[in-house]
């Protein structure tokens, strides 16, 4: 067993030409590999199509389960923080009512992710106007219209200035390429913006998310204002309680509970109250619109329904500002920097199986291979679920350290012997002689 173990992992051999020559070859299949228009394919490319391996650690490992608590009888107990309203379909009147209901409870802020453009009746702006100038740290959402080079020139669904005058104007974008069904693609709402800025008037805002948090908590705002990046990602701690959904964790509320006296006080002192759309009523599961795929999507893979509504995105991202629970995120040169090494060294492991232990190639191979990517993805869940820590490689990386035995299989049995098997034939004699000389 010494013996076995001193050949087949020499570190002279880790540079042996023959490893360099096969990685490229490997990337070369790849690329032809991923230029052929496979349709038969097409399915199977977008059910894993924007699927990160740390999502799993939100569906199925009950990441931040510290914030989801539960009493006695088992039953969620909402966020501290934040408290959310669905506006459903409510004209601007009954609005205007239930920001008084909630006003008359006394919370620390108010922050309306509602599209308020435009004037309708003189009556409806008059009672949301009243509403407004008797809200004491309200925040009002907006869209920074985006370019194609990845900055913003300008804002767009800018409130009317009878509402904009009584709060805080900031865009509400979320860092996505996609939404929901929108041409057939599956993207994740995984980060958001903290600040934006606008090109034509050389201005830097703070966004939806960062402003309310940092009129609720000046010190965890301006933590998060500090940061050199302007993405990052969520930290998504549960969806909103009385969601078909394991992942509960915001108290969410109508009109019809206000004024049937169901809101405990408690609920809304001295918290963020975020407005929003959520459906026909809380609960709704059904509608689509303004809803996102996000982590805790418990069908990870070839995702079927939208599973949360964009206030309660918001709301997850105000949760990680406050909580200081942000991720670190290792740079792309590291993820292929370390990436390319386990799949090197798995290259050469391979190679000196081969050369001195062809008879257990098959074996030996495919179970190493199994273990270094189960042992490298709990290393990757560990750091995730423990500290936050998010490593990760890229999935071509994985592939080829799955199926690097197979292919040294086609590489020496094929591409050695039958495609070039003079050039391989003069390379080793020529290593050869100069070891004899």
């Amino acid at each position: 067993m010494k013996r076995f173990f001193k050949a087949v992992f020499d570190p002279k051999t880790i540079l042996h030409w023959e490893n360099f020559v096969a990685v490229l070859f490997f990337f070369l299949f790849i690329f032809l590999l991923g230029n052929l228009q496979l349709e038969f394919l097409n399915p199977v490319g977008e059910a894993f199509s924007d699927v990160q391996l740390t999502d799993i650690a939100y569906s199925q490992f009950n990441k931040n389960k510290e914030f989801r608590q539960k009493d006695s009888n088992e039953e969620s107990i909402p966020n501290p923080d934040i408290t959310i309203v669905n506006i459903a379909h409510l004209s601007r009147a009954e609005i205007a009512m239930l920001i008084n209901m909630v006003n008359g409870m006394d919370p620390k802020v108010v922050s309306m992710d509602v599209k308020l453009v435009g004037e309708k009746s003189f009556l409806q702006d008059k009672l949301l106007s009243d509403a407004f100038s008797r809200t004491k740290n309200l925040v009002l959402a907006t869209q920074a219209h985006p370019l194609s080079d990845g900055t913003f020139d300008s804002l767009s669904h800018v409130p009317v200035d009878k509402f904009s005058r009584f709060g805080h104007i900031a865009p509400a974008n979320l860092s996505i390429q996609d939404k929901g069904y929108e041409d057939g693609n599956f993207f994740i709402c995984r980060d958001f913006y903290t600040k934006i800025e606008l090109t034509k008037k050389d201005t830097l805002l703070e966004t939806f998310a960062l402003k309310t948090a940092h009129l609720y908590d000046s010190t965890a705002g301006q933590k998060a204002l500090d940061k050199e990046s302007n993405i990052l990602p969520i930290n998504y701690i549960g969806n909103y309680i009385k969601a078909f959904h394991p992942h509960q964790c915001f108290a969410a509320y109508d009109l019809k509970d206000f004024e049937e006296k169901l809101v405990d006080t408690s609920a809304i002192r001295n918290k963020i109250v975020l407005f929003g759309f959520m459906g026909d009523h809380v609960g709704d599961e059904t509608n689509i619109d303004d809803k996102f795929f996000t982590p805790l999507n418990h069908h990870y893979i070839g995702k079927a329904n939208l599973d949360m509504y964009g206030v309660v995105v918001q709301a997850n991202a105000i949760a990680t500002i406050l909580n200081d629970n942000y991720i670190i995120e290792t740079p792309s040169w590291i993820q292929h920097g370390l990436g390319f090494t386990l799949m090197f060294l798995t290259f050469a492991f391979c190679r000196n199986v081969h050369k001195n232990y062809p008879a257990l190639y098959d074996g030996v191979t495919k179970l190493f291979s199994l273990i270094l990517s189960a042992c490298f993805l709990c290393l990757s869940f560990f750091l995730f679920l423990r500290f936050n820590f998010k490593l990760e490689i890229s999935a071509i990386y994985y592939i080829a350290i799955l199926l690097a035995g197979d292919f040294l299989e086609i590489h020496f049995g094929f591409i050695q012997k039958v495609i070039f098997p003079k050039v391989y034939g003069k390379v080793s004699q020529t290593r050869f002689s100069r070891r004899t000389v």
